[in-house]
């Protein structure tokens, strides 16, 4: 199944850039499920990096969210951000702040994130943020001299709080990983997990990041895939995260998965970047970004269902046929003297067939679905599978 879904690239952010300003408290570890309407791939990227401690009064960062794993907008970054007193307002009156050497326009309390830029010195470098504070908060109210990248080194933050002159800029520079891309899935594909089986992931290693690659799934109830989903019940956002080492591959276990409802349509994410905090007396302020990728359209399948079966006769050598109705797919259990547990199937359609080699002797056949035939063979055809099925046979004379 395609995913038809396309996005605007400055629509796909308009969720992560509210998000900035939602405080959410959860629990750090290193994997987790959450269930949360207010859960942004941001907050979860900051948990991992344990940046969700400190009570900041401004957050200014980059970001580039690669929702189809499309090459086409691998070249593009949104940033900016906001200042804010100690209850959480905007404050909109002065202050100055440049992300990466460009100036963020001030409306009405935001920074930036009007429009699309390039990601040209955003990635897989240093970059300098420089924040002059609103006069509330002790800014000067001077213009904001940007102190470049020369002379920092890539694998740790530089800061200084002070700088010449008496002037109240705070500014820092640090690196910021390379913009992650999946390379084992193609671009715009929509994937269909199988049951009990662990699914690989892989991108593009950067050896410089030391904070690790977060994984990210989350199932959205609005999304239109997910209409019959939402209305069975499932009506929260829920999301599994982990945290693995940027070495270019990972091994997602099925349990990752194992909350999502079945036949939902998730996202699958990779993301990762780089934080820090700049403060001066009394005010802190977070700053960095990141770049995420994701395989937009996952399919959630159903478990895989246990196939028991009775043999109430003792007799060995039956065969019991399961033909998926859709896939013309044959599963062949053979069924034990004494029956038992055959072994699993998919959710689905079947026609069922019992047989036995050279067979002249009529016994009871029953099928998952309560029905029974007696006869030396038995067909059951379009019993639906959607439970553990039980099957067996018997005496016709001497029912169990």
């Amino acid at each position: 199944m395609k995913s038809n879904i396309k996005i605007g690239f400055v629509g796909i952010f308009a969720i992560f850039i509210m998000m900035l300003y939602v405080s959410c408290s959860h629990k750090e570890s290193i994997k987790q499920t959450t269930q949360n309407d207010d859960n942004s791939i941001l907050n979860i990227i900051e948990r991992y990096y344990k940046m969700q401690s400190t009570k900041t009064e401004g957050t200014f960062i980059f970001e580039s969210n690669l929702t189809n794993n499309d090459p086409k907008i691998t070249k593009t970054v949104l940033k900016g951000g906001f200042f804010n007193d100690v209850s959480g307002k905007f404050e909109t009156d002065g202050g100055d702040v440049s992300i990466g050497g460009e100036v963020m326009t001030n409306k009405n309390g935001w920074y930036g994130f009007d429009k699309v830029g390039a990601q040209s010195g955003m990635y897989g470098t240093n970059v300098t943020f420089n924040l002059n504070p609103p006069k509330s908060q002790g800014g000067s109210g001077a213009a904001i001299q940007s102190q470049g990248d020369a002379g920092y080194n890539q694998k740790q933050n530089q800061s200084s709080a002070a700088v010449q002159s008496g002037a109240t800029t705070l500014s820092t520079s640090l690196y910021s990983p390379k913009p992650i891309t999946i390379t084992n899935i193609p671009a715009k594909s929509s994937i269909k997990l199988t049951p009990n089986t662990n699914t690989t992931l892989t991108w593009n290693a950067d050896p410089l990041d030391s904070n690790g690659v977060v994984i990210i799934a989350d199932y959205l109830p609005t999304r239109i895939f997910n209409y019959y989903t939402n209305k069975a019940g499932y009506t929260h956002a829920l999301t599994s995260s982990e945290l693995v080492p940027d070495n270019g591959s990972t091994t997602v276990p099925w349990s990752f998965f194992s909350q999502f409802p079945v036949g939902s349509h998730i996202t699958l994410w990779v993301a990762r970047g780089n934080y820090t905090i700049l403060s001066n007396k009394d005010y802190s302020y977070k700053v960095g970004g990141y770049s995420a990728a994701a395989v937009w359209d996952v399919v959630i399948p159903a478990p895989p269902l246990t196939i028991t079966a009775s043999n109430y006769v003792n007799v060995s050598g039956f065969t019991v046929t399961y033909t998926n109705t859709s896939t013309s797919v044959k599963t062949y259990f053979t069924i034990p003297s004494g029956g038992g547990n055959l072994g699993t199937l998919p959710a689905g359609t079947y026609n069922i067939s019992f047989s036995k080699p050279s067979n002249a002797t009529k016994y009871a056949f029953a099928s998952c679905d309560g029905s029974s035939v007696i006869g030396t063979t038995a067909t059951f055809n379009n019993v639906v599978i959607n439970s553990n099925c039980s099957i067996s046979i018997s005496d016709p004379n001497h029912q169990p």
